[in-house]
């Protein structure tokens, strides 16, 4: 994340700190055993590989002690955008290429998902964190760390319904995908 932050004192040792922040998010796995065998590659594996672009708005109580602060409340985040693309690689991790002769380039094998995936547009999150402040070229700094819990899933389509159909039975099951970000994040702020 990215942004600007703002400190009002309530008193000598609480402050409210809102931020705005505008971030990225990356999520990558490797789904075993969808790959196969190619004539062409040989052996190759899947990565899933999932963007998504928000605004956050951190709303912050900071309680001063002599030399570190501790920090707790709020972030809303707003998403705007997603990615989603499948990366081939070869069994060793290396990507797959192909000789484009419209470009006359070697181009990797990628699949583009947008349509299959889109996250939900707010997302409240439980923030909690940790730092100290210093004066640095006479400016005022921070340096801390926060773990940012989620709220609620982050998949729009959260729910599916599977079907299996035979001559005399159908029977319906429904799948919910809670899944939800949990984060570690580094801080470095600089006031003006």
């Amino acid at each position: 994340d990215i942004g600007l932050i703002l400190k009002f004192p309530l008193n000598p040792i609480l402050s409210f700190v809102p931020e705005l922040n505008f971030g990225i998010g990356y999520l990558s796995e490797e789904i075993k055993d969808a790959g196969g065998d190619d004539y062409f590659w040989g052996e190759y594996k899947v990565n899933d590989a999932k963007t998504f672009y928000n605004f956050n708005i951190p709303l912050m109580l900071r309680l001063h002690t002599s030399y570190v602060y501790f920090e707790g409340g709020v972030r809303l985040s707003f998403n705007f955008d997603t990615d989603h693309e499948y990366e081939y690689t070869d069994k060793d991790g290396n990507p797959l290429k192909y000789y484009d002769y419209e470009d006359g380039d070697y181009k990797t094998v990628k699949r583009d998902a947008n349509d299959e995936w889109k996250v939900k547009t707010f997302i409240p999150s439980v923030v909690g964190g940790i730092g100290t402040s210093f004066v640095a070229s006479g400016l005022q700094c921070d340096l801390g760390l926060r773990f940012i819990w989620d709220l609620r899933g982050i998949e729009d389509r959260d729910t599916e319904i599977y079907a299996l159909e035979s001559d005399k039975v159908r029977i319906g099951k429904v799948v919910e995908n809670n899944s939800s970000v949990f984060a570690l994040q580094f801080v470095f702020n600089i006031f003006l």
